[in-house]
């Protein structure tokens, strides 16, 4: 895929994401990262997996228990309330672990770390393909 081609990509996530906080829709996904993001046979970049979404208005202060679990960081004595699925840890926003108040930028933080993953990945990957030709 060429640097245009992801760059675009990158923008109607985007595009997306600022439709899904506009005021019209007032969603946040919770859950942004590589496995929730699918590009069509005609390359548009679209979002799914809106399992964990939920509606800004119902994300107030007021409401601050931990919506999910992670047993990396929780109690032993906490382990009994486990979700069977949970968003990816690597991707989601620091706040919606501690079971802090989720605001939109919450999804602008998993996308970065997306992008930021995917280009890691893409560079592993060239390195490792440029020391395997060179034996």
């Amino acid at each position: 895929m060429m640097l245009q081609e992801v760059q675009y990509g990158i923008l109607q996530i985007t595009e997306t994401l600022a439709f899904l906080h506009s005021s019209a829709v007032n969603l946040i996904h919770r859950n942004i990262c590589c496995e929730s993001i699918y590009i069509t046979n005609g390359g548009r970049w679209k979002i799914a997996g809106f399992g964990f979404s939920s509606f800004a208005a119902y994300n107030s202060d007021a409401n601050t228990e931990k919506l999910f679990t992670y047993q990396e960081f929780d109690s032993v004595n906490n382990a009994s309330v486990n979700l069977p699925v949970q968003p990816q840890l690597a991707y989601v926003a620091p706040e919606l672990v501690a079971g802090q108040h989720c605001t939109p930028a919450a999804d602008m933080f998993s996308l970065a770390c997306t992008v930021s993953g995917s280009h890691e990945q893409k560079q592993h990957t060239s390195n490792e393909n440029a020391n395997n030709n060179k034996h």
